[in-house]
């Protein structure tokens, strides 16, 4: 943090998990011989990340190092980070889709729906998207992680991660925009505008002015399909009907998805774009 902080434009993102109280707590629970998705969670509690992000706001704090907390799964850490930033802390807060959209005790999954930080329990996920609703939180991330087929035999050894970044704007329309009262311009913030700008991608990324990059992706908020998982990884929405498609991507300008076909000229022609120059 203390050489981030003298870097242009330098920013930290954090992991908040205390892995130390996780091993102790795991250790009590392995012994029960329980194998559910509800006692992972369980044996990464809500304390093991509050816990972290209150100790990063304060290293935050005293080293004046920019802080971004991925990954949030509690909803206390936006409320902390709001309270922080209160008092002139540079730090802010991404969550992930399914921590507002899924729960470690909904009925239809198991220990292939194992991530990290785990899916918690209602009351997170409604904190969560109070939180969101409310400004607190300046973006959604994917933790897409579409490797490591999952073997769905022991639940302490099995790998965490699921996939869903190709579900995220339907589910985002469905369950915040139409299911909350979600505005289509806080949906676009969180999405483009405000991690854009936290990273220092803006205005080329996060903009539709002239002379930016003209990446956009348009959406028919009527369209209603179910999720159909043909890819790598663990799907955890197989089956939702959700609304809110992308039915055409523009990249640098060019169309490159549209009527549900990908235009393979297309592929090799995008830039990476690592860090600010």
């Amino acid at each position: 943090m203390l050489k981030a902080a003298k870097l242009p434009r330098g920013i930290v993102s954090v992991h908040c998990e205390n892995t130390a109280i996780a091993g102790w707590i795991k250790r009590e629970i392995v012994a029960t011989g329980r194998q559910d998705l509800g006692a992972y969670t369980e044996s990464r509690p809500v304390v093991c990340e509050v816990e972290t992000i209150r100790r990063m706001i304060f290293l935050a704090e005293r080293t004046r190092c920019p802080l971004q907390i991925v990954h949030t799964s509690v909803g206390e850490g936006p409320d902390l980070a709001a309270e922080a930033r209160a008092r002139g802390v540079d730090v802010t807060v991404e969550t992930c889709y399914h921590y507002l959209t899924r729960t470690a005790y909904d009925p239809d999954l198991d220990m292939r729906a194992k991530i990290s930080p785990p899916l918690r329990d209602e009351e997170q996920k409604e904190w969560l998207w109070r939180g969101l609703l409310a400004g607190k939180i300046n973006s959604i991330g994917s933790d897409h992680v579409p490797f490591l087929p999952k073997k769905g035999l022991d639940l302490w050894t099995e790998f965490p991660g699921v996939v869903g970044f190709r579900w995220e704007l339907p589910l985002l329309v469905t369950h915040g925009v139409l299911g909350r009262g979600l505005t289509l311009q806080q949906l676009t913030t969180l999405n483009s505008y405000a991690p854009s700008r936290r990273f220092g991608l803006y205005p080329r990324k996060g903009s539709l002015e002239v002379g930016t990059d003209a990446d956009l992706v348009l959406v028919d908020l009527d369209e209603e399909r179910s999720v159909r998982h043909d890819g790598h990884g663990t799907c955890i929405y197989e089956g939702w009907q959700l609304r809110g498609w992308p039915v055409l991507t523009v990249s640098n300008g060019r169309v490159v998805f549209e009527a549900g076909e990908v235009d393979e000229k297309a592929f090799g022609t995008g830039r990476c774009v690592t860090r600010p120059t």
